[in-house]
């Protein structure tokens, strides 16, 4: 298989893709269409010239969060989510990182990568504080909360953990 990773926009196809997924993943937030489209340049990875997944970066002056991060379910496995979280950690040089999930794989490639576990929201710099809130209140719908409750409920969302690098 060959592998690619590139910063790419997504397209209708790629962002349909992306929201039938997430509906069956209990650890990934509901992102709909016109929050996909917030992302300008996210970095994707294809496999065999196929889409197979997306990492989106949100930054600050001095931060880049990372996420969401998705790999489509016919892709996982393969490591190719490993991958394109390890080449957006290498690619920031001059930044501090982010990571906000309750993934568990994702929660372990952050520790691997040398990332520190935070308490709480509180424990952010403010730069971080306020990015997240502004994310907060692009993503706050009633279909996002609704989708967060059936997660918690149905699907078993773990918990939340925040790592800064």
């Amino acid at each position: 298989m060959q592998v690619t990773i590139k910063q790419h926009t997504l397209t209708e196809n790629e962002i349909t893709e992306l929201i039938s997924s997430i509906k069956t993943a209990p650890d990934l937030a509901f992102v709909d269409r016109k929050n996909w489209h917030r992302y300008p340049n996210p970095y994707c990875v294809f496999a065999d010239d196929e889409f197979a997944g997306v990492c989106c970066t949100s930054e600050t002056k001095h931060w880049m969060k990372i996420g969401p991060l998705v790999t489509l379910p016919r892709f996982q496995g393969k490591g190719l989510g490993k991958l394109l979280f390890n080449t957006v950690v290498s690619k920031q040089k001059t930044k501090s990182l982010c990571v906000i999930s309750s993934c568990p794989i994702l929660q372990h490639l952050t520790n691997s990568a040398g990332f520190t576990e935070v308490p709480n929201v509180f424990a952010l710099p403010s730069e971080v504080q306020r990015l997240l809130l502004k994310q907060l209140g692009n993503y706050l719908s009633l279909p996002y909360l609704l989708e967060a409750l059936r997660k918690k409920l149905i699907l078993k969302r773990g918990k939340v953990r925040l790592f800064m690098k």
